[in-house]
């Protein structure tokens, strides 16, 4: 039981590293490249090469769950797309209600 805690607690640790990350690195990238007077926002090449090192970081993060993930998904695969297209749905749902409100 400790140990499934423990775990737990290391994956949910490990998510908010990676939201927290995500919601600054855009300006700590920002912030060094400013050094240099070069602009983040008006280069887009140079906010795909940031958002690309975000998901680098990414799949570092979690490499060692991928192959167990991978191996879990395969045996479920109908229930899985399934589900992910539940909630595309669902998404493509709540984006048109909010621009229906919005307009």
């Amino acid at each position: 039981m400790e140990k499934l805690k423990s775990g737990k607690l290391h994956a949910l640790i490990k998510a908010l590293i990676v939201v927290l990350s995500y919601f600054i690195y855009t300006q700590i990238f920002a912030t060094i490249l400013s050094l240099f007077n070069i602009n983040i926002y008006s280069n887009w090449v140079i906010l795909l090469i940031s958002d690309l090192l975000f998901l680098v970081f990414c799949v570092y993060a979690y490499k060692n769950n991928k192959e167990k993930d991978i191996i879990e998904f395969k045996g479920n695969i109908k229930k899985n797309l399934i589900t992910i297209l539940k909630y595309i749905g669902l998404l493509y749902l709540v984006t048109f209600g909010i621009g229906l409100l919005t307009t």
